[in-house]
């Protein structure tokens, strides 16, 4: 005797037609409910303390950031927090589009459009982006320490020139080459211009 066919629940996309848009939409509704909830405002300002080490030394003995951490893992299972080398060599690409992403929120700041293909932008404009972008980003770091660590100083600022690294990254995504290899090449450094393609970033060919 034949076995019936297995019934699929309704809110499975299996059980609906392959590309029909009612299987388009349980699908859609099935990636929605494995996201995990919207951090309540506590948790998000933990979220933001812990993910700015690299800006404030020190602050990893915060009872604010061992909770972000603890809520970062929970949010990320088996991303490591830190990432190692291999996770960064797997991330590459992600990270050099991620760079792109910065030049064209900071070329639309300071021009209030975003950048089309044969645009220019050198160092020190988006510099002056990066530094606006900074200070709000460090204002409210500031705001989620005062409420999560009430009477406690705030942390000191490191001195990390994160505008040059961004940049140098940028420069590498353009030529495939690392700009500052050595001591002496960081030392030396002068920054390229930068053109925008229709697909990423290139620099300007000298006249």
């Amino acid at each position: 005797m034949p076995k019936k066919p297995k019934v699929m629940p309704l809110g499975n996309p299996l059980a609906f037609p392959a590309g029909s848009p009612q299987g388009r939409a349980a699908a859609r509704a099935m990636v929605e409910a494995m996201k995990p909830p919207a951090p309540t405002p506590d948790e998000a300002d933990c979220l933001l303390i812990c993910r700015s080490d690299a800006f404030f030394p020190g602050i990893e003995n915060s009872q604010a950031f061992s909770r972000g951490r603890e809520l970062w893992e929970t949010r990320n299972p088996g991303r490591p927090f830190y990432d190692g080398p291999e996770e960064v060599a797997a991330r590459a690409s992600e990270y050099g589009g991620t760079q792109l992403k910065l030049a064209r929120l900071a070329f639309h700041l300071l021009y209030g459009r975003y950048p089309e293909a044969g645009d220019v932008f050198s160092f020190e404009p988006f510099q002056t982006a990066m530094i606006a972008m900074r200070e709000d980003s460090m204002k409210r770091f500031e705001d989620a320490w005062r409420r999560q660590m009430p009477g406690q100083p705030l942390p000191k600022r490191s001195t990390i020139d994160s505008h040059r690294y961004s940049w140098e990254q940028l420069e590498h995504l353009a030529t495939g080459k690392k700009s500052c290899g050595t001591q002496a090449e960081y030392d030396n450094w002068k920054p390229l211009t930068l053109v925008f393609t229709e697909t990423g970033i290139t620099t300007q060919q000298p006249n």
